[in-house]
Order: structure tokens, then C-alpha cells, then sequence
């Protein structure tokens, strides 16, 4: 029987692929992305809500894409609204800036504990719902009763949204919110009166102005007499006197930044003459 012969042949030698860091870290990630994707197609809107922070934007996008086509979203967030999962409820909303949830919203802001309810109707302002949301909000300051039942971080999102939006307040309510419990808030209440002010043409608000500087904490008297200098010049000259107040006050800080403040006033005087 003759010999059989098996002739061999030598394998090709196949050019090496080699992968960069970033690509092998793409490819990697791409598999996460694929298993994650897969797990979102049972996820509950929760748990997706839940993966609209703090993931990568891969991720945020295909929580995103899920959640707009979940069935019944709007009945279950009206739902949570009054649960557990409020905060994620708000979540969603403020992602989606669901502006039909604006009355909602609106309505369960006098009982909001963390200021949340008002951050996501700052989302859905437009110029049809503008008057109603500034009319709430300044009612809800300057009603004492009424602003007394309603949490600190609740009070200090009202006011702050009128600053950004630049609506002012009457002296009266000003003089009230600086006998507020919250330091935060007499702060933010400063700061507002002084836009309010840069803006006036008259001295209505200058009352309150008066009281800042007889108002705790220090550190809102301090504000008070920074704020000086960008009085209004037509205003400038009575709101000088009120740096009468301060110059016997309790804070050593205070007495010597009024002092500061007198003799620059003399100074100014001097070469004006």
C-alpha cells in the first residue's frame, strides 16, 4: 500500500489588530450600553427617572428616549405627585418640561417642604402662565400669615425667582421679610431690594432700605452699607443718612465699615467743592 501523503502548508501569518486604550474602553462601554439598554425595556419609570442623574450621557439618553414613550406617563406622575416619589415625579417633569403640569404644580406649591415644586415651575415658565406664577409668589410674601406656613427653602425659592425675574416687591413686604426666622432669606430679601432699587425713580423702597441696617444678621447690615454706592445718585443723598444708624452699632465690623463709609462720603464732599 503505497505511502500516503499529507502535504502541510504553512498558515498565513495574519496581520496583528491592535485597539488603542480609548478604543478598547469604547468597545467595552458599548457592551454596558447594550446590556443596559436591554434591562430598560422592563424597567419601571422609577427606576428609569432614577438614571436621568448621574449617569453617563449614553445612558441619560436612553432612560430619556424610554420614559417619553412609557405608557401612561402624565397619569402615573399626577399619581406620585402626592407619594413617595414625588421628587422623582418633579424629576421627570422638569426633564420633559412638561408645561401641562403647570397648574399642578402651581397648586402644590403652598405646601412645598424643599423648594423642588418651585424649581420645576421655573421650568415651565412661558409668557401665558408669567402673571399667574409672579401674582402667587408675591402673594405668598407678602401675606405674613400666609408666608408663615410655608417651609423656609419653600420661601427662599419664591423670592430668589422674583430676583432672577426682576419684579419688585413693596417696602412694605420688604420691611416684613426682614423680620423672617430665615437668615437665608433676610439675605436673598437685601439683595433683591437692592435691584429693586437700582430701578426705582422714586424713594418708596428706601424704608426698607433704612431697616436693613438696623437688621440681623451682620452680615446684612455689612450688605446694606456695600450697597451704598450703587444707590441711584437722585436717592443717594437720604440713604447716606441712614449710615447714622450704624455708626454705633454692636459689630465692631459693622461700626468700622460705616466709618468707612462716612469718610468716604466727606471725601467725595470735599471734591465736589
Amino acid at each position: 500500500m503505497p505511502e500516503l501523503k499529507v502535504e502541510t502548508q504553512a498558515m498565513p501569518i495574519l496581520p496583528v489588530i491592535e485597539f488603542s486604550e480609548s478604543e478598547r474602553q469604547a468597545f467595552i462601554r458599548g457592551e454596558r450600553i447594550r446590556n443596559k439598554e436591554d434591562k430598560l425595556l422592563d424597567a419601571d419609570w422609577s427606576k428609569l427617572a432614577l438614571l436621568l442623574t448621574g449617569e453617563s450621557p449614553e445612558i441619560e439618553t436612553l432612560a430619556k428616549k424610554r420614559l417619553k414613550n412609557f405608557p401612561e406617563l402624565n397619569n402615573i406622575l399626577r399619581k406620585e405627585l402626592a407619594g413617595p416619589f414625588a421628587s422623582l415625579a418633579l424629576d421627570v417633569i422638569a426633564t420633559f418640561e412638561k408645561k401641562e403640569f403647570f397648574d399642578e404644580l402651581l397648586a402644590l406649591s403652598s405646601k412645598d417642604e424643599d423648594g423642588f415644586v418651585a424649581q420645576t415651575l421655573n421650568l415651565l415658565i412661558d409668557e401665558k402662565n408669567f402673571p399667574i406664577l409672579v401674582d402667587t409668589y408675591t402673594k405668598y410674601l407678602s401675606d405674613e400669615k400666609l408666608r408663615s406656613s410655608l417651609s423656609p427653602p419653600a420661601r427662599i425659592a419664591y423670592i430668589d425667582t422674583l430676583h432672577r425675574l426682576e419684579v419688585p416687591l413693596k417696602n412694605s413686604t420688604y420691611v416684613s421679610l426682614f423680620d423672617d426666622p430665615s437668615f437665608e432669606l433676610r439675605i436673598m430679601t437685601m439683595r433683591h431690594l437692592k435691584n429693586s432699587i437700582l430701578k426705582s425713580k422714586d424713594s418708596d423702597l428706601l424704608d426698607a432700605y433704612k431697616k436693613a441696617f438696623r437688621a440681623e444678621p451682620v452680615e446684612l447690615r455689612l450688605l446694606a452699607i456695600d450697597s451704598l454706592n450703587d444707590i441711584p445718585s437722585h436717592l443717594r443723598s437720604e440713604a447716606r443718612s441712614f449710615l447714622n444708624q450704624c455708626v454705633r452699632d454692636t459689630s465692631m465690623i459693622v461700626r468700622a465699615e460705616c466709618q468707612s463709609a462716612v469718610d468716604k462720603v466727606a471725601s467725595d464732599k470735599e471734591k465736589a467743592i
